[in-house]
C-alpha cells in the first residue's frame, strides 16, 4: 500500500434514530459491526494507531467506548450532531492531514476499494477522492455498502467555514462533491457488476438490513467478493428485501 501517512476515520455513534444501538448488536462471532471493520483493516496492514474511532460525548456512547477499547484503535469523542467539526476535532488531536472517511455501518467494507484509492500515486493532489455509481453520484450517496471516501483535513476545515446547512454538518463530504467546481475531485467508476444489480444493499440502517447483512455474513466465503455478496443475496432470497429497503429508506 502507498506510504503517504493517511489516518482512518470510523464514523459511529449508537444514537441511531431507525435502529437505536446497532453498534452495540454482536453481527458475527459475537463481535459488533465497528469491531469487525477495525479488525478488517489492521488484518489489511494499517497500524491501529492510524485508525481513530469517532463518537460522540453523549453518555450512550460509554458502552461503545467500552467495546472499541478492545479493539486497539484510537478514540475520539466530540459533537454528536455536528460530525464533520467532530471529524476535524478528531484529526486534529493526532495531526492527520489526509483521512480516509469510514461508516461504521457498513460491515462489508471492500477493502481492495479502499486500496484503489489509497494506493493512487498522487493522491495528495486531490481534495476528494471517491468511488461513483455515475458522473454526479458519488459511493457514499448509494446503498451498496461497500466503499469509503478520501479527503484531506484543510479541505474539511474550508467547508467548515463555507457552509452551516445542517446536511453538510451531519454527513461531512456532501458540499465537497456537490460543488465539484471548487475543488479537485477524482471520480473512480463502480465496477459494472455492482453497477448491473443495483438492488444490493449492504449497508446497515434497520433491523432488516441487520438481519439480512448477517445472513450473508455469515454464509460468505470472501466477504471482499462483491459478486459473491450478490449471488449468495439471490440464493438466500434476500434480493426482495433488499429492494424494499432502498426504496423505503433511499438517500
Amino acid at each position: 500500500m502507498n506510504n503517504i501517512d493517511i489516518h482512518y476515520l470510523l464514523q459511529l455513534r449508537t444514537g441511531s434514530s431507525r435502529l437505536p444501538g446497532k453498534m452495540l448488536m454482536p453481527f458475527y462471532n459475537g463481535k459488533t459491526i465497528p469491531e469487525i471493520i477495525i479488525e478488517r483493516l489492521i488484518q489489511t496492514g494499517i497500524p491501529a494507531n492510524k485508525i481513530i474511532a469517532a463518537t460522540t460525548t453523549n453518555p450512550k456512547d460509554n458502552q461503545l467506548i467500552e467495546n472499541l477499547q478492545k479493539a486497539g484503535c484510537l478514540i475520539f469523542r466530540g459533537s454528536e450532531n455536528n460530525v464533520l467539526q467532530r471529524f476535524i476535532d478528531a484529526a486534529d488531536e493526532q495531526n492527520a492531514k489526509q483521512i480516509i472517511r469510514i461508516c461504521a455501518d457498513n460491515p462489508f467494507l471492500n477493502v481492495g476499494f479502499l486500496k484503489k484509492i489509497i494506493d493512487i500515486d498522487d493522491i495528495q493532489t486531490f481534495d476528494y477522492i471517491s468511488y461513483y455509481q455515475d458522473e454526479t453520484t458519488p459511493a457514499i450517496k448509494t446503498h451498496y455498502g461497500l466503499f469509503c471516501e478520501y479527503t484531506t483535513i484543510s479541505v474539511l476545515k474550508t467547508v467548515a467555514q463555507n457552509t452551516n446547512n445542517s446536511t453538510d454538518l451531519e454527513h461531512v463530504t456532501p458540499y465537497i462533491y456537490n460543488n465539484p467546481e471548487k475543488f479537485k475531485i477524482k471520480k473512480i467508476g463502480m465496477p459494472g457488476d455492482l453497477i448491473k444489480n443495483p438492488w444490493l444493499r449492504l449497508t446497515i440502517d434497520t433491523k432488516e438490513d441487520f438481519d439480512v447483512a448477517q445472513i450473508l455474513y455469515n454464509k460468505a466465503q470472501n466477504v471482499n467478493d462483491y459478486n459473491e455478496l450478490i449471488n449468495l443475496a439471490i440464493e438466500e432470497k434476500v434480493k426482495s428485501q433488499m429492494e424494499s429497503s432502498i426504496l423505503r429508506n433511499s438517500k
